[in-house]
């Protein structure tokens, strides 16, 4: 439920994902679907009405309960741009030559990287992309590999990696939306 209309929208932890989600990724773009009927386009493209920057703080100010909730004011949000979804979370880039795939953690940066250790996507000439934002309380994680016959073993590694993220952010109550810097 949302806090101020007390009506369920797409939920301020998933809003709070996919605006870090646009924040970091070139080319991404959010479509929120408001309430009254409105359409906004998130994104740092020239067609954007808010850009992602101030997206983000809105958001932001937006988890403080002294402040109105911009998440009850949100039906629905569509991710457009460089990304295309793929399911539980991962997002297929859209770069061509590159394979690339993302999801979001609320895990602190060190945390995914210990992930991406133990899971071994470094290992296997894969490159990751770990961007923590500590006022969201969101990690961005992509993965990379330049030779697009290697896809398959691409989206292994991605599952395998955001499913370990997402036993630690259960196991850890709420102490992973801390992701603090540092």
């Amino acid at each position: 439920m949302n806090r101020h209309l007390g009506e369920p929208g797409p939920g301020h932890e998933r809003l709070r994902s996919l605006v870090a989600l646009a924040h970091c990724v070139p080319g991404v773009r959010l479509v929120l679907r408001c309430r009254r009927g409105d359409r906004v386009v998130v994104g740092n493209a020239v067609d954007a009405d808010v850009d992602s920057e101030t997206m983000r703080r809105v958001v932001v100010a937006s988890a403080d309960p002294l402040r109105p909730d911009c998440g009850c004011l949100v039906d629905d949000v569509e991710v457009l741009g460089s990304v295309t979804a793929i399911g539980g979370g991962v997002f297929r880039g859209t770069h061509p030559g590159i394979a690339t795939r993302w999801f979001v953690s609320s895990l602190h940066a060190s945390e995914v990287d210990r992930v991406l250790d133990e899971v071994g996507p470094r290992r296997s000439g894969v490159v990751s992309h770990v961007t923590g934002d500590p006022l969201l309380g969101r990690c961005v994680v992509g993965l990379a590999i330049d030779r697009g016959d290697r896809a398959g073993e691409l989206d292994a590694l991605i599952i395998a990696v955001a499913a370990e993220c997402l036993v630690r952010e259960l196991a850890g109550g709420d102490a992973h939306l801390r992701n603090e810097a540092g």
